[in-house]
């Protein structure tokens, strides 16, 4: 309402001029229907009929009392005045439709990025296995809490077992984790894709913890052996 009533003081304002500087007729109509283009941007459809019913007025007054035109040259001068008048109104309120519709189409997709970057997000810190990932200068980007919290696996761990994975070629390390002081076995896997955000190549690698399927097999071996 604010805006509304701002609009209709600037018109106001716009015409008096309008009125003592008649040469300048032509600018101060184009200010008016930008005043009325962006009070259709921004005002409800009612107040802008209102302040487009005013502005036509003012203007056809102007127009018939400090013009001398001719009949017929005042009554096109009057049917442009208001055709331009509905015009600006018409494209301001169907923009204003349209960047609403877009607003609300943005916060829809912003609303379901958000909510598929949480489930990756959730997927990732719960997955059975260790997923660490690397950028082309082997800076750490990203892990899961399995890596540090159940495997004790730190990035130095990591660069360790990439560095064995790519010499061995095999699908299993045994690998002696100073964490827990213990040999273990792992099995890793890697993939990498182009990250548009920071510009570079990810390598991802899953790391799985295969001791207590290493040790089960040889028992299993074991038991052959002495049957």
């Amino acid at each position: 309402r604010r805006n509304i009533i701002f609009s209709f003081l600037e018109i106001f304002t716009l015409f008096c001029i309008y009125k003592a500087q008649p040469m300048f007729a032509s600018f101060y109509l184009v200010m008016i229907l930008i005043l009325l283009f962006l009070a259709g941007l921004e005002s409800d459809f009612d107040d802008v009929i209102y302040l487009v019913f005013t502005a036509s007025i003012l203007i056809s007054l102007g127009n018939l009392f400090f013009f001398k035109w001719s009949g017929l040259q005042n009554v096109l001068n009057l049917g442009l005045f208001n055709l331009a008048f509905v015009a600006v109104i018409f494209f301001s309120t169907h923009l204003k439709v349209e960047l609403k519709q877009l607003t609300q189409s943005l916060s829809q997709t912003a609303l379901k990025l958000k909510s598929k970057a949480e489930l990756s997000q959730l997927l990732i810190e719960n997955i059975p296995v260790g997923l660490m990932a690397f950028d082309s200068q082997k800076k750490l980007v990203f892990q899961n809490h399995i890596l540090n919290e159940k495997m004790k696996l730190n990035t130095h761990s990591m660069q360790d077992l990439i560095e064995l994975s790519q010499k061995s070629h095999l699908p299993e390390i045994s690998y002696y984790n100073s964490e827990i002081s213990d040999k273990r076995y792992y099995q890793l896997e890697s993939a990498s894709y182009f990250d548009a955000d920071i510009d570079q190549n990810i390598n991802l690698y899953l790391v799985k913890d295969t001791t207590e399927m290493h040790l089960l097999q040889d028992q299993v071996r074991h038991k052959e052996k002495m049957a």
